[in-house]
């Protein structure tokens, strides 16, 4: 058990949040997800928002959070956009901005729990909150899939290159169709021989047996987990109640 916790703290990090409980975070998460769309007023929110966007600037997502920010930058030119031109009607900047301060918290949660946590402790911390196997077995073969896909992308590209076939923005501006025939065919294999291969991985661990238990890391609350926790379940009552009885 030391030596994957080792294992993992180099991998992904030995900082605060890295060591945090897996559980804590699922707790936090479900925080802002569930009392943060109840509170209304927009000064809140923002120190809602700041709160959030400092645990990842602690975390040292800082490149997390500049690509959120460019997500939120396109967002709101598309909604302007939309609003202006496409309906034609004066943009209600306060609705949107509600909406924003809302959302980031939940998104950075949610970031801060997917970057900090290997895929072992978080399917172990799955399992103790009492999510079926199948599901759980389903958000680690999705994560996984993820990398293995992005990878196998990078490798189709360098293939088509090398053969001197990789179309370029032109054949996808002029020809979008025949371009994305050329691009989707060998992905869509790729893709399935990733799916054959991880599935044959999970059978020869045994993760479809009924009561397969078997976990390597062992999950444990320590006095840092139970203080985080409730810090944030008492900042998150108090701007609550600060919004529904006093504003």
């Amino acid at each position: 058990m030391e030596m994957m916790a080792r294992l993992q703290a180099a991998q992904y990090g030995d900082g605060f949040f890295y060591r945090l409980d897996p559980r804590v975070k699922i707790g936090v998460v479900l925080l802002f997800a569930l009392i943060g769309p109840l509170i209304e007023e927009p000064i809140l929110l923002s120190i809602l928002s700041m709160v959030a966007v400092g645990y990842m600037l602690q975390a040292g997502l800082r490149k997390t959070l500049l690509f959120l920010s460019g997500f939120y930058i396109l967002s709101m030119l598309m909604y302007l956009f939309a609003e202006a031109v496409i309906f034609t009607r004066t943009p209600e900047y306060l609705t949107y901005l509600i909406l924003t301060l809302t959302m980031l918290p939940i998104m950075c949660g949610g970031l801060l729990l997917g970057m900090t946590t290997s895929l072992e402790k978080l399917i172990a911390a799955l399992g103790k909150v009492g999510i079926p196997a199948g599901m759980r077995y389903a958000i680690m073969v999705a994560m996984r899939y993820v990398a293995m896909l992005g990878r196998e992308l990078r490798h189709m590209v360098q293939a088509m290159r090398v053969r001197g076939v990789l179309p370029g923005w032109k054949d996808l501006c002029f020809h979008p169709v025949r371009t994305l025939r050329v691009m989707l065919i060998p992905m869509l294999i790729r893709s399935f021989k990733v799916a054959d291969r991880m599935g044959a991985a999970a059978e020869l661990r045994g993760l479809s047996a009924p009561a397969n238990k078997l976990s390597l890391v062992e999950l444990r609350f320590k006095n840092a987990d139970w203080l985080f926790l409730a810090a944030n379940l008492i900042m998150m009552t108090t701007l609550w109640l600060i919004s529904s009885f006093v504003m």
